[in-house]
């Protein structure tokens, strides 16, 4: 008997860049990293971070965020076959100030969903006893 198969060990931005938007027709402008070239608010590095489709205008990026009396709950996504990208949860009191974002190790790590391609995964933090403002974001680092 014979057998083939293809092994998909992960992607590169740039790998997948280039097939991404090679026949798009986008100019290289709209193909950068902080480019939107669809529309939807989120940027093509996040689109790639998220396993988002950046020619498609979708917004369902499942980031969401939940709160109760002791904890902030944020939801986010992974692309499982971007083996460049780190993710940090990053906490700033003030908006004004990006040299004010520091990591933030959160409490548990759940994840939502798994579809071998990407991960949905919620993050719980406690809420700052000391702090009248927080704010969270997701930063991804290539």
């Amino acid at each position: 008997g014979q057998s083939s198969a293809t092994l998909h060990i992960g992607d590169s931005y740039e790998s997948w860049q280039s097939a991404t938007f090679a026949s798009s027709g986008f100019t290289p402008e709209q193909c950068r990293d902080t480019s939107d070239p669809d529309g939807d608010g989120v940027s093509n590095l996040l689109e790639y971070a998220s396993n988002q489709n950046p020619l498609a205008g979708n917004i369902s990026t499942a980031e969401a965020f939940e709160t109760d009396k002791d904890t902030l709950a944020f939801t986010y996504r992974l692309n499982l076959n971007a083996l460049d990208l780190s993710y940090t949860i990053e906490k700033s009191s003030d908006l004004t100030d990006l040299s004010s974002w520091v990591p933030i190790t959160p409490l548990s790590e759940t994840t939502i969903s798994d579809d071998g391609e990407t991960r949905v995964v919620k993050a719980i933090m406690s809420k700052p006893t000391d702090e009248t403002n927080m704010f969270l974001h997701l930063k991804v680092n290539r």
